[in-house]
């Protein structure tokens, strides 16, 4: 339990931005993940525009889940990472929760496989 409360949430714009800059690590149908790997504590960016979920509503349940997500997976790893909506949603229905949760655990899943060994 106690390492879900060493990643921390990126709070600064410019870390955002120069995750952005980077290439995007993996893609799925409807994320992007950008990372950084430093020698630093996790942390993680969630970027969900307006402009590709219009409510509020839908845009923070996807946030919970994403933030849930990383939570759980990157507190494993070290550097600064960015989850990101690519394609426009309607809606986060709670019969897709489970959907977006496997396409989540999927995106994670792949990241072993970028990350520096860590010795």
């Amino acid at each position: 339990m106690s390492s879900r409360l060493n990643v921390k949430k990126i709070s600064q714009s410019e870390s955002f931005g120069s995750l952005l800059k980077t290439r995007p690590l993996i893609k799925t149908d409807r994320m992007v993940f950008h990372a950084s790997f430093q020698q630093t504590s996790p942390q993680f960016g969630i970027l969900i525009p307006k402009k590709l979920l219009k409510k509020a509503v839908h845009r923070n349940a996807l946030k919970r889940l994403v933030r849930h997500a990383c939570q759980d997976a990157l507190s494993n790893y070290q550097g600064k990472f960015l989850v990101r909506l690519r394609k426009p949603v309607k809606v986060i229905s709670n019969s897709d929760r489970a959907a977006w949760w496997t396409e989540l655990r999927q995106l994670f899943s792949e990241l072993s496989q970028y990350a520096p060994s860590q010795h």
